[in-house]
Order: structure tokens, then sequence, then C-alpha cells
């Protein structure tokens, strides 16, 4: 496959496998967009760039938007997806994807783009879910791109990047931050740490250090993690998406991980990943069960985190089988303080022949 390099060349691409893309492509005449920067050699659209020119992931989404539309899905919503996995929101709109073409490929029975009131979830002015396993008793879903350190910091990366194109921007340190650390940095604490990094060359924000480096053909940088401690700066992460959750009906959050935006929560070496998911869902569920903090108008925290029936992982490599290190394809935590809890039926229909992890944290003190 020659290599593609704007929107137009990926869709063509999708197209090519996927009546129903076909189709989109023709009613919509979306408007081509570069991907990659042929004068300074650098990607404008990483996400996009690598997902386009990956064989495996491409007829995976084809494959995924042809069996979405078998399963009744709504037009418009098929060309919001197409819409934004070719332009801005590739992250975002693949990590959907890819949750629905983990449950098609696996016979799971669910309805996708399900609307619900505000008196139905928190949002008081409503909004559309992604999802509805209905194996059993229903159960709403909505599907997150698991934004975490890893991924905020390449993106950091080749923002300075493209700021400083002589150098070579290091990123180091401990990355068991905060994500809201991050988020600022690439926002409205850039400016501060660009000038920062051009005067002095080094810059650090708490754990993270910043360098700039002469170019060179070989770089090496070094970076911390512990899967406790990312899970204790993050404990809650999973409220940033509290809008979405349902007031009367089970309700769970699935994050995506993938080793090009996640890599090591897609490495399972020593059981890091493993050690990560439960100690950040244990926390979800237990440590806020009493907090009074306002979340959502007059929902507190705590009622907030018993709106949260589980969260699930699902690892979205959709190319070649892995090493035995990777980590496992799906797990589910179930919260043991939900008000709406997932049926027996549900988590038997997800149980499927492999391993899964199902964990409900049955002997743990909470």
């Amino acid at each position: 496959m020659s290599t593609i390099y704007s929107r137009h060349g990926w869709l063509a691409a999708l197209a090519s496998h996927s009546a129903t893309v076909r189709a989109l492509v023709a009613s919509l005449s979306l408007p081509d967009l570069p991907y990659w920067d042929a004068a300074r050699k650098v990607a404008l659209n990483l996400e996009a760039f690598n997902l386009a020119n990956c064989d495996e992931h491409t007829l995976a989404l084809a494959r995924g938007f042809d069996g979405l539309e078998a399963r009744g899905a709504p037009v418009a919503a098929l060309g919001k997806l197409l819409t934004d996995l070719t332009a801005r929101n590739t992250y975002g709109a693949f990590s959907g994807l890819a949750a629905y073409i983990w449950f098609l490929d696996r016979g799971v029975p669910f309805d996708i783009q399900i609307p619900r009131s505000g008196s139905q979830i928190l949002n008081p002015n409503g909004s559309d879910i992604d999802g509805c396993l209905t194996i059993g008793l229903p159960v709403l879903f909505d599907v997150k791109a698991f934004g975490f350190q890893e991924y905020q910091a390449e993106q950091l990366r080749l923002k300075l990047s493209n700021d400083f194109p002589s150098d070579f921007v290091v990123v180091s340190g401990s990355l068991d931050v905060p994500v809201s650390v991050l988020s600022d940095l690439l926002g409205k604490g850039y400016s501060d740490l660009k000038v920062e990094l051009g005067e002095s060359r080094k810059a650090s924000r708490s754990t993270i250090d910043f360098e700039l480096r002469p170019s060179a053909r070989v770089q090496i940088s070094q970076r911390e993690t512990s899967p406790y401690a990312l899970a204790e700066k993050n404990a809650s992460y999973a409220f940033n998406y509290a809008k979405q959750f349902a007031r009367n009906e089970p309700f769970i959050l699935v994050f995506i991980l993938h080793p090009w935006f996640n890599g090591s929560l897609t490495n399972n070496v020593g059981g890091y990943v493993d050690t990560f998911t439960r100690s950040f869902a244990r926390r979800t569920f237990m440590q806020f069960k009493n907090d009074p903090t306002a979340t959502i108008g007059a929902v507190t925290r705590g009622e907030a985190s018993r709106l949260l029936s589980g969260v699930a992982f699902i690892d979205a490599w959709l190319g070649k089988p892995r090493d035995a290190q990777s980590a496992s394809e799906f797990r589910l935590f179930r919260n043991p303080n939900a008000l709406h809890s997932i049926s027996t039926l549900t988590r038997h229909g997800l149980a499927f022949d492999e391993p899964i992890a199902d964990d409900g944290f049955e002997y743990d003190n909470y």
C-alpha cells in the first residue's frame, strides 16, 4: 500500500473496503485535510497518519462501519463518526469505533447513540449516550479515549517540536501526575513553558522535566511511572464524564487503551496493567463514596460514584496479535456500591471463550 498523506487518501482506502463508507463519502463531500507536512517531514495529524497507513486498522474500521449499518445505526451517527475520525478528533472517534468493533466481532448485541433527557442522566440538558448493551437487563455505556499521561506527554512533545524545529525535545522524569497537569500545559500553560524552554533550554513542571537538546541521530530519554501512584494521582478522572452517568439505569464507562496512545497501559510486564486498572477502578468506586463535593448541580461526587455501575477497559489494538505480555483485551470492574448493578446475564454474555477480567471487589474491605 502506498503511503497515505491526507484525508481523501484515507477515505478512499476505507471506501475500497466498505460499501457504507462509499455511500457516506458520496453524500458528505468532506474537504481534504493534510496529515503530513512534506517540507518539514512532520505529522500534522499523527493519529490519522498512523491509522491510515496501517492496513489492519483500516480494514477493521471499514468492517466496523459496515457492521454498524447492518445493526441499524443511524446514518447521521455514522457520518459524524467518519467525519471526526478523518479530521481533528481522530483519537476520540477511533475510540468509539474500536469499542463498537470489539462488541461486533464477538456478537455482543448493542445499540448506538441512545438519547437520554436531563431527567434520565446527570447532564441537565440531556445527551446521546454512545451505546446500550442489550444482553439481559440493558446496560448503557459511554466510550472514552483514555487520554492519560503518555499520550498527552507525546502530544506536548510534538507541539514543542514544531516550535523548536532545530532541537530535539526531551520529556522525562515521572509521569505520575494528575492528568490535569498535562492538560494545562497543552492549553493555557503552554506559552510560559515555551518561553522558559527558549530562554533556559530546560524547564520542570511538577515531576516532569523538559529539555531542548541539539538534534542527533540517536536520542535517549527516561520516564518513570508507578501503577499505584498513577491511579492515586488520577483517582477522580472518571468524574470528568459524570454528566453522562445515568440516574435510573446501569451505566458503565468504557475506556480505550491502544499501544500508540497509551504505551505502558497495554504492556502487562510485571502485571503493570492489571495493577493500574484495578487500583484505578477501586479508587473510583470507593474513595469518593461519601464525598460531599458537588459534581453536577446538587449531585455530590459520592452520589455520582454510586451511579457508575462499572468501569471497563478494552485493548483496541486492531493489528496483528502482540506478544503474551500484552494486556488482556477486556477488563470489567463492577462497583460494589452501585445503585444499579450489572446483571449476571450481562456479565456472562461478555465472558466469551477467552480469559476475561470481571472483578466486583467482593473480597475488598470497602
